[in-house]
């Protein structure tokens, strides 16, 4: 019902504060349409009771220290308005008798630009949906605020009051509705609602509201394009809102009952991601992404690089037990990461910071965030040109409150792990800091025979600060440094087998040495054990401003490692050979971006600056009896090999833009315009012409190429999207700077063009995920490492092959089966072949390594409650098609089908302070060749060496919060 319109002129902010100062109950604040809580309203949302006088509440003590000079009837007022508009959403709204008692509250706003019409309006304050660009979209909100002290006597009631502000719009995009709007604290809420809500257009049941810098984030709604039924979330969510207003505000006289739980009590839960540069529901994005949050990671116990890989449809972490040489390919895109000089194929990113990959991205994933694995080529976005794909890893924040953590973990092989954090506030409301630091250490899992020792072990840890600066509303820098330290053995192969005409299968029988009989036996014949060392740090610091509409974002980092590694080329008693690449690396980088909104318009324009020096140190050390063979003792202990110094230089500018054409579908269209230089100082020292000579080498070159991107996304329904894409990526050219040919010290750019369509779904109320996506990539000029067969020693150089494409299907799937189970399973089918090329030696490229026909993990969790507390048990199943460790495909490169079975029983305490988790991985004991190392045609070794996954391992970790 509606009183007839006050003049327009009169209606403002101010009107409406000096009409709640003085509101009594009962009254109107003059009004164009007025709302009322009655009892029929709120029992339409469940069995919730308000009193009709909010006066329990201390009035002198309100009128000291309440909002709006301690009007109380402003806390009784949201909840009014906010019934009314939640009826009004659902289209359901009572009749509601002006002459009623109760408390009575008008809104009055300007019409903004942007919207249809001009001029002003009154009535209240919402936005009418033909208004809006969104023409279904609506949010309301409660916000709480905490005070210092009771109110009135100790039994008077709570310690908050319903803070001064509730909104509700149409259009969540138009950011200067809640600057125009002078309540405290409605910017910051409209902000982040819109950058959760707008581009989700689904409802958010808790969403951050702040007030005034103190933080009393609890109960909310918004309404974005869902079609909302009155039960179930909803009607849960509404009535706890209506519950906890009038508690708080002391209006209560009968306790809300419990509502019983509905098919939205299994919903599951919502992953927001950055993988477009802002935040947004992993649902609603048109890109191929997987992700796993904090929660994630600890509760399948993923701890590397490794453990991702296997769980991330298309991805595949060839790990060859070191740290440098262990390559990474995802939809078949595949490159060696042998020196810091080479471009992967898959770039890794913390804290939006180019890592890379190789010695400088050992990465541990303890006080992680989040992961996200962003598949085909990312060039629009992202700082360097990643032609595969890219992992984001995104670090924990210092927190608002104190916070203390810790992690200890004890498995066979003497596996110990102890991890431990602490974070919270220095200054209030300007400062907080955080500190977290991992110890990993465990014993081979090989043996030695002829040293008797275990080989193979793991000995790392590293440590990470961080400091958090927010001087204002509109400001935050977050300054991060972080050290990491490795002193390990790895590197330990197993001969596979012997050429017998060759000189060190002959040496051994001469001498009457044992042989490596079983290559999966887990025992080596070494003679000396392998080095790998690493010392890294780095530091950064992300500046975030907003100017106005325009959030401005600041990157800057710095990284330094010095890595260095040493082994026994032949793995055998003889005193052969040794090898080792040692490096040394510093790298500068810094990314500007500014994003901002004008209509239906998103924009996002910044520059990419990116400097690395490297110093590559690639050599072979002679052996005493290699020596004795060259009858020349004098060279034992020498060493051959290069040094090659490489400079690397880009510079990159960058733009996307995506118009909301309507409701259900939107164009995004973006580039990325990128200039490399590289130059390198090479010198190569072989006095016996083992690697084809001593020579050095100087050279530059340049590259530049404009990546293009454009995607569309369509909602059918608020529950199901599609998404087309066209990118491409472009790794530019480069120079090897480890051990090679004079002839091959060069090699030209490699691009990529992918196309992709896919569909994203949720059925059953959020029940089921269901994410599906085809692809095809077709790339020319490939650049693949191999043996140059002009020299006797393996001296691997990167050349460029032909054509390639890469084919295939991905689908994830997650269900809430129960309230007690839950079922997730991944696939991804793939073809990835040359259509063209020649490997040096003339024989023709067919299947790409590293990239197996299908990759899949099946895992069901099962819970159950246990006292006050839960136990729960996921068990899981990593499966892989066939594939190839090498680029000449041959027999003893082909790793067949296989299957991880990996199960944890973990048991949560009820205050969740504390769990403690039984686990066990490779429970079946497979040995799965991740590596051939073919040597087998060199006239001095003769053999070809495999490395081997994990074998069974299991322990118990225990995890303690404070």
């Amino acid at each position: 019902m509606q009183n007839s319109p006050i003049e327009e002129s009169t209606v403002s902010n101010t009107t409406v504060r000096e009409s709640l100062e003085s509101l009594q109950p009962g009254e109107i604040a003059g009004t164009s349409q007025w709302v009322t809580v009655d009892q029929a309203m709120i029992n339409g949302f469940g069995e919730v009771t308000l009193d009709p006088d909010p006066m329990h509440v201390d009035p002198v003590w309100a009128k000291e220290n309440g909002p709006f000079g301690g009007s109380i009837a402003f806390g009784f007022l949201t909840v009014s308005l906010l019934t009314y508009l939640l009826h009004d959403a659902l289209g359901s709204s009572p009749d509601r008798d002006p002459h009623q008692e109760g408390y009575y509250l008008n809104y009055g706003f300007d019409r903004l630009p942007g919207l249809a019409g001009a001029g002003r309006r009154t009535g209240p304050w919402r936005i009418p949906p033909r208004w809006s660009p969104h023409r279904r979209a609506r949010a309301a909100g409660l916000q709480v605020r905490q005070h210092d002290r009771d109110r009135g006597g100790g039994a008077a009631g709570s310690h908050r009051h319903l803070a001064d502000s509730l909104g509700a719009t149409g259009d969540l995009s138009e950011r200067r509705l809640a600057e125009e709007w002078e309540v405290t604290g409605m910017t910051r809420w409209f902000t982040d609602l819109r950058s959760r809500c707008t581009a989700a257009r689904r409802r958010i049941d808790r969403a951050p509201i702040l007030v005034d810098n103190k933080t009393e984030i609890d109960l909310n709604f918004a309404y974005c394009g869902r079609t909302i039924m009155p039960n179930g979330t909803l009607r849960l969510a509404v009535s706890g809102v209506l519950a906890f207003a009038t508690s708080v505000a002391g209006a209560q006289s009968a306790p809300p009952a419990t509502g019983t739980p509905t098919a939205g009590s299994l919903q599951l839960e919502e992953v927001i991601v950055t993988a477009r540069k802002y935040a947004e529901n992993i649902q609603e994005t048109p890109v191929s992404v997987t992700a796993f949050d904090a929660e994630a990671i600890d509760k399948i116990g993923m701890t590397g690089m490794a453990d991702i890989a296997l769980r991330t449809p298309g991805l595949a972490y060839g790990n060859f037990g070191d740290t440098k040489l262990s390559p990474t390919s995802l939809r078949g895109v595949v490159a060696s990461s042998g020196s810091a000089g080479q471009d992967p194929a898959v770039g890794v990113y913390v804290d939006e910071v180019f890592i890379g990959q190789g010695a400088d991205a050992p990465l541990d994933l303890y006080d992680i965030e989040r992961v996200e694995v962003l598949r085909g080529p990312q060039g629009t976005l992202y700082g360097r040109n990643t032609i595969g794909g890219v992992i984001s890893l995104t670090t924990k924040r210092p927190t608002d409150e104190f916070e203390a953590s810790t992690e200890l973990t004890y498995g066979n092989y003497d596996y110990v792990r102890v991890g431990g954090s602490l974070s919270g506030p220095l200054m209030p409301d300007v400062l907080k800091g955080k500190i977290s630091a991992v110890y990993n250490d465990r014993d081979g899992t090989s043996d030695n025979v002829w040293l008797d020792i275990p080989v193979n072990d793991q000995h790392h840890w590293t440590t990470r600060g961080q400091l958090l600066f927010t001087p204002s509303d509109t400001t935050e820098l977050l300054v991060t440094a972080d050290y990491f330290e490795i002193d390990q053995h790895p590197l330990v192969f197993e001969t596979l087998n012997y050429d017998d005409s060759k000189l060190l299968p002959q040496l051994l029988d001469a001498f009457a040495l044992p042989r490596n009989a079983d290559p999966f036996d887990r025992k080596v014949y070494a003679n000396e054990e392998s080095e790998e060392t690493l010392e890294a740090w780095s530091a950064s610091a992300a500046l975030k401003m907003k100017f106005g509409s325009v959030d401005f974002t600041s990157i800057t980092a710095y990284r330094t490692h010095e890595y260095f590694s040493r082994t026994d080329t032949d793995r055998s008693p003889v005193d052969m050979a040794y090898d080792g690449d040692p490096e040394d690396v510093d790298t500068l980088s810094q990314e500007v971006r500014f994003a901002w909104s004008t209509g239906s318009f998103d924009w996002l324009v910044g520059a990419y600056y990116f400097d690395r020096n490297s110093t590559n140190l690639s050599f072979i050390e002679i052996g005493a009896d290699l020596a004795a063979v060259f009858q020349a003792p004098e060279i034992a202990g020498s060493k051959i090999g290069s040094d090659a110094e490489m400079g690397t230089t880009s510079l990159s500018g960058f733009a996307s833009a995506t118009w909301r054409a309507s409701d259900q579908l939107d164009f995004t269209l973006g580039g990325r315009y990128t200039y490399e230089e590289k130059d390198i100082d090479y010198v190569q020292t072989d006095p016996l012409g083992l690697l084809g000579g001593s020579f050095s080498v100087k050279a530059d070159d340049t590259w530049s190429q404009f990546t293009p991107n454009a995607s569309a996304r369509y909602r059918f329904s608020p529950d199901l999207m599609a998404y087309a894409t066209i990118s491409q990526g472009f790794k530019s050219g480069g120079f090897n700077d480890a051990l090679g040919d004079a002839n091959g010290i060069g090699y030209d750019p490699e691009t990529v063009w992918n196309y992709e369509i896919g569909l994203k779904s949720e059925f059953m109320d959020r029940r089921v995920l269901t994410n599906v996506a085809l692809y095809y990539m077709d790339w020319s000029d490939i650049q693949l490492t191999n043996d140059n067969p002009a020299t006797p020693i393996f001296d691997p150089i990167i050349l460029n092959a032909g054509k390639a494409h890469s084919t295939g299907i991905e689908l994830e799937i997650q269900a809430a089966a129960t309230e007690r189970l839950t079922l997730g399973a991944t696939l991804s089918v793939q073809e990835a072949e040359y259509d063209e090329g020649a490997l040096p030696n003339g024989r023709p490229l067919r299947r790409i390594p590293f990239a197996p026909r299908y990759t899949s993990d099946l895992n069901a969790e099962y819970r159950i409650p246990i006292g006050s507390g839960e136990l729960s048990l996921l068990g899981e199943v990593v499966l892989r098609g066939n594939s190839y460790l090498t680029q000449d495909n041959q027999a003893d490169g082909r790793v067949d089908d296989y299957a991880f079975y990996n199960a944890r029983l973990n048991y949560s305490s009820g205050s969740g302070r504390w769990n403690v988790t039984l686990w066990g991985k490779n429970l079946s004991d497979e040995d799965v060749k991740q590596r051939l190392f073919d040597l087998a045609s060199q006239e001095l070794v003769g053999q070809k060496f495999i490395a081997l996954a994990d074998p069974r391992t299991y322990g118990v970790t225990l995890r303690m919060s404070f």
